[in-house]
C-alpha cells in the first residue's frame, strides 16, 4: 500500500473545540480533516458535515474510535491517549496495511 502524502485526522469528540479546529483547519496544508467520533452520531455527523462544506475533509462520522483508527483508506493521527499498558499496536502500522 502506499503511504498517503497528506496527514489525516480523526476527532474525538463534536463538540465546541472539535468544530473551533475544524474552522481553523483552512489555515493548514498537507493535511485533511478525515473523520470525526462522538458519542452522539447526529452531533459526529454534523461535524464531519461541516469539515466537508469547509473543504477539509473528506471527513466522515465513525460509530467508533476503534472503527475510526482502522480504516485502512486513511492516515489518521492516534492520540496517545489510545496507548495504554503495551507497546503494542492493535491496529497495523501505516506501511503494513
Amino acid at each position: 500500500m502506499k503511504v498517503p502524502t497528506r496527514l489525516g485526522v480523526g476527532f474525538i469528540g463534536s463538540g465546541f473545540n472539535t468544530r473551533f479546529h475544524i474552522q481553523s483547519w483552512t489555515g493548514v496544508r498537507d493535511a485533511d480533516v478525515r473523520g470525526v467520533w462522538s458519542p452522539n452520531q447526529k452531533n459526529a455527523a454534523d461535524a464531519a458535515k461541516l469539515a466537508n462544506s469547509l473543504n477539509v475533509g473528506p471527513a466522515k462520522a465513525y460509530k467508533s474510535i476503534t472503527e475510526m483508527i482502522a480504516d485502512p483508506e486513511y492516515k489518521i493521527g492516534r492520540p496517545r491517549q489510545l496507548y495504554k499498558g503495551a507497546t503494542r499496536r492493535s491496529v497495523p502500522a501505516i506501511d503494513k496495511r
